[in-house]
């Protein structure tokens, strides 16, 4: 014992330098591979131990910057998620005070350096609970061929709790479905959305139950598929109809299965062709008798091509989509040749820019049947005399 004494008193000053040598070189290589870093933090300012029958309206505020310090590494190992600037509210009373503010859930390892907010604004307000209606709001639209029979809802009436400020408010309370592409019954639970008279949301508040079972019902809609017969006024005084053209020739119906079955065709709404002297295409509207509706676009195009009389009828055209007589027609403009220049002759649009609307003209005759791509004719109705304007 002695002997390992004396050895190492034997030197000691060397050996002390050595040792405050080897520490001062550990504290360097530390410094060195994880030097000390500073941060600063955005933390949110939240009130906690908030008086029962109490809720917070405001906080100011609501969030600041929070300088913090520490070596590099444990930067890198920390999860800052849990800090926060805490509002101790206990004690406080309803209406608007300063309280006392401090940092929680600091990482060991880490310190705080001042310069952030000690004390913040805080409004209170009642909790109070109301009942509210809930309604439903339906978005987009099921597969084609189905149709929204019923929306149940498991709660017709929800409470609503919170700041009385806050739950006067609302107005109703709102259920939104999505029914896009629904082929079949969908059974589901809902978020609630709080609104105001002006239909804007609502936050701040709590839903008793939080949410609400949704029942969906769809059916499957009866469909039948008719033709479109197009109805032409009378062309100019010398002009005979050479052919005429409907796209879609089809259409698809739905409605109750009678009323249906008594549906064979649909007709356009008349075609003024009183100033027409070459071909013109033109966007109808299809009528369809009460009780049964159009899946889809409730419009036609159809296209008329007329030639002078003692001259020989064009034939039509291989049907493209979309032509320029179209392109022409739902823009306004009047009737296209080839070259894209106003076809011969065409009245074209009204001084103000557009189309005539379309009339019947006085004393309207059956006009000549048109034919097809493949050489059959169209069957083109006749608008009833005197049903229009004097050509």
């Amino acid at each position: 014992m002695r002997t390992l004494l004396e050895d190492l008193l034997e030197n000691w000053p060397t050996k002390l330098l050595a040792a405050v040598i080897a520490v001062i070189l550990w504290f360097y290589v530390l410094g060195a591979e994880n030097p000390q870093a500073t941060r600063t933090l955005t933390l949110p300012v939240s009130g906690e131990n908030v008086p029962e029958g109490l809720a917070v309206i405001s906080i100011a505020p609501e969030q600041a910057e929070v300088r913090v310090r520490g070596r590099t590494m444990r930067f890198e190992q920390t999860d800052f998620a849990r800090m926060r600037l805490r509002a101790d509210l206990q004690g406080a009373q309803v209406g608007e005070q300063t309280v006392p503010v401090e940092v929680a859930g600091l990482p060991l390892g880490l310190q705080v350096l001042p310069g952030h907010p000690t004390t913040a604004r805080v409004r209170l307000d009642k909790v109070i609970e109301r009942t509210r209606p809930v309604q439903v709001i339906k978005l987009g639209e099921p597969a084609e061929g189905f149709a929204v029979d019923k929306i149940t809802l498991g709660q017709e009436e929800v409470k609503v709790s919170g700041a009385t400020s806050i739950v006067a408010r609302v107005a109703r309370v709102v259920v939104v479905v999505d029914v896009s592409g629904l082929n079949s019954d969908l059974e589901s639970e809902a978020e609630l959305e709080a609104r105001d008279l002006r239909d804007v949301v609502v936050t701040g508040v709590n839903f008793e139950p939080p949410r609400v079972k949704v029942q969906v019902e769809v059916r499957r809609l009866n469909t039948r598929t008719v033709p479109v017969r197009p109805i032409l006024g009378s062309p100019p005084g010398g002009y005979d109809i050479s052919w005429v053209r409907v796209s879609p020739p089809v259409v698809t119906l739905t409605g109750s299965g009678d009323r249906l079955a008594q549906v064979d065709s649909v007709s356009t709404s008349t075609v003024d062709i009183s100033g027409l002297r070459s071909r013109k295409s033109y966007a109808v509207a299809i009528n369809v008798p009460e009780g049964v509706s159009v899946v889809g676009a409730a419009s036609v195009t159809v296209t008329v091509a007329v030639h002078g009389q003692g001259g020989t009828p064009t034939e039509p055209e291989p049907e493209e989509a979309p032509t320029q007589e179209a392109t022409a027609a739902s823009d306004g403009e009047g009737a296209q040749d080839e070259n894209g220049e106003p076809a011969p002759g065409d009245d074209g649009p009204n001084e103000d820019g557009d189309d005539e609307e379309p009339t019947v003209p006085d004393g309207g005759t059956t006009p000549a049947p048109g034919t097809d791509d493949d050489g059959s004719e169209t069957n083109v109705e006749p608008a009833p005399r005197g049903a229009g304007n004097t050509n």
